[in-house]
This record gives C-alpha cells, sequence and structure tokens, in this order.
C-alpha cells in the first residue's frame, strides 16, 4: 500500500509538471528578446549593446560599423536589469568572438526592483538549456517570487484570453524563423541588428513623461555587485566594456536639476573605481547630438531613429578616444 501511494504521487507530481510546462508553452508571447537571443548565437558580431530601452532605440549599429567598423548587435531592452546583461555577455562570449561590450546606463534601473510579471525572464526564459542557464536560475529566477520557479506561466496569466491568437503566432514561419515582421509597425521598427527604429510618426501628439527623480541613496546594492561582476568578467576575458549615458531632452535634464548632475557623478565615480570607460551624452551638445524634445518620442528620452543614427555616429568616432583615455 505504501509503494502505492508513492506511486501515485509520483504520478501526479509528474502530471502537475507536464501541465505546467504546457501552460507555459501556450501562453509565452513572443518577444523581441527570443528573436535578439536567437540572433546571439547564430549570427557574426564583434561588438554588444546592453542596457535598456535608451540603448535599445539609440545606438544605431548601422552608424557604428559605417563610422567607426564595429559588426554590433543590439540587445539592450526595456526591464534589462543589470543581472541579464551579465548574463547576455556571457552568451555572447560563448558565441562569437566579442571584442567589446557598449553598456548603455539609464540611472532609473539602478533605482528599481525588478517587476513579478513575464518581463522577468523574458531573456531567462530564451537561453537554452546549459550550465549558465542553470547559473541564471540560480543568481535570478531562483530569488524571486516563489511561483515563478515552478508556475513560471503565472507571470504571463494575463495571456489566457488570447491563447488562441498565441497559438496561430506560433504556428507562423515567422515566429518559426526568428523573424522580426511580428516587430515591424509604422510606428516603431525592429531591424535585423536588433535596433528599435521609433518613427517621426503624430509629432504634434502629446509625449508621455515617466521619467524619475535620481537620488544615488535609493541605488541597490545588487545591481552594483551585478555590475561588478560583469566589470571582472570582461576583463577576465579580454572583452572591452564602455559605458556611456544616452543624449535627453533638455527639458528632461533641467527639471530634474541637481539629480541629474549627480547621476553622471555617481557612474562617473563607479566606473572609475572598476577602471572602464566612461561618458555622459546626457547633455554634451556637440554637433550630431539633439537635445531638442522634438526629436524624441517622449519626455523620457527615447530618440527618433534619425536622431539615433547621428548620435550614433558620435559615439562611433568617440569610442577609441574613451577606450585609450577612459574618459573624453
Amino acid at each position: 500500500m505504501r509503494n502505492f501511494k508513492i506511486f501515485i504521487s509520483l504520478v501526479v507530481c509528474a502530471a502537475i509538471l507536464i501541465v505546467n510546462a504546457k501552460m507555459t508553452d501556450f501562453l509565452y508571447p513572443n518577444n523581441e528578446a527570443r528573436v535578439v537571443v536567437h540572433k546571439m548565437q547564430t549570427t557574426d558580431y564583434d561588438t554588444l549593446i546592453i542596457g535598456n530601452s535608451h540603448g535599445q532605440c539609440g545606438i544605431d549599429p548601422v552608424a557604428l560599423e559605417k563610422f567607426g567598423g564595429m559588426h554590433a548587435l543590439n540587445a539592450a531592452s526595456g526591464n534589462e536589469f543589470v543581472i541579464d546583461a551579465y548574463y547576455l555577455v556571457r552568451l555572447a562570449a560563448q558565441s562569437t568572438e566579442l571584442r567589446t561590450v557598449i553598456y548603455e546606463i539609464d540611472s532609473a534601473y539602478w533605482m528599481l526592483d525588478e517587476s513579478e510579471n513575464c518581463e522577468l525572464i523574458k531573456f531567462y526564459h530564451e537561453f537554452s538549456p546549459s550550465p549558465l542557464k542553470f547559473r541564471y536560475f540560480l543568481d535570478k529566477i531562483l530569488t524571486s517570487d516563489f511561483r515563478t520557479v515552478p508556475f513560471e506561466w503565472y507571470l504571463y496569466r494575463n495571456y489566457l484570453g488570447r491563447i488562441d491568437s498565441l497559438r496561430e503566432s506560433k504556428s507562423s514561419d515567422a515566429y518559426k524563423n526568428y523573424s522580426i515582421e511580428p516587430f515591424v509597425s509604422p510606428i516603431q521598427m525592429m531591424h535585423e541588428d536588433g535596433f528599435i527604429a521609433i518613427q517621426r510618426f503624430e509629432e504634434d501628439a502629446p509625449k508621455a513623461d515617466t521619467s524619475m527623480v535620481w537620488h544615488r541613496e535609493n541605488v541597490i546594492d545588487r545591481h552594483v555587485k551585478d555590475f561588478k561582476r560583469l566589470v571582472d568578467f570582461c576583463h577576465d576575458n579580454g572583452i572591452q566594456l564602455v559605458c556611456v549615458m544616452t543624449p535627453i531632452p533638455k527639458e528632461t535634464f533641467y527639471k530634474a536639476q541637481p539629480f541629474s548632475n549627480d547621476s553622471i557623478s555617481y557612474f562617473t565615480e563607479l566606473c572609475e573605481s572598476c577602471d572602464v570607460p566612461f561618458h555622459s551624452y546626457l547633455m554634451d551638445k556637440r554637433d550630431g547630438i539633439t537635445h531638442d524634445i522634438a526629436d524624441y518620442d517622449d519626455w523620457d528620452g527615447h530618440m527618433y531613429a534619425d536622431a539615433a543614427y547621428s548620435f550614433s555616429a558620435v559615439l562611433a568616432i568617440d569610442l577609441p578616444k574613451l577606450v585609450e583615455n577612459g574618459k573624453l
């Protein structure tokens, strides 16, 4: 009788695991991270861009190649925290001859904890089973909401009403071939190199303002520790890490004074202590860098595609000087 109970318990546990796996498969949405992680492992590049949405739509690999000779892939994304950036760099180093990492720093993310939603695991989910993914699991997933471990689908339960459309999407050739087609629209277009080109669309429409005020005392220690792990990995593997802050509208910068200046000071000090080149373009006023709100999709600092190309040309020319001198 005891053996029978054990058998039944094992069957029930196996059934639960299978149902959870199927729920995850049904509900997990197609997203840009899936395409980018696939490209990271299947294409040739020597430069990886990491960071947040400002980097995703503000650093154009086409301009980096034209003006700096770099063959870059843009893996920056909204809700990409330092721990995610660290593991993306480690994955890239396994997949290509990585020479340079450009880390776009958005100071707001250093004051935030990761949200318990589908964004939490969007990069982790795309890693193939491997020792690297297991370490990622231990570092990030195991320490999150306990439901994330056995019930991953819980994070995207809001998609329950869209199972039919999700099933149709996942049966398409675009999904199977990791195409960028689902992420191209009149408003913004994903490029093959991971860059998100925001189009000038309805320029007279109100612009959103979601910017945060900087306070260095609110920086979360875990993010600093993860950054130092990233620095150590790059140093140990001969990868040049360069950190930048991308431009923002002048109104946004001056509205947040004196905290914007202090955020520059904070990351200058952090990068200098880690021997990492750093430059803030928040209010760099050289030709090619715009701070006119008309060149941004919002007050927060997401550049339109043409402004991003112009800025990226300046960045490409600056990078060798940054690497040589540590700063401009």
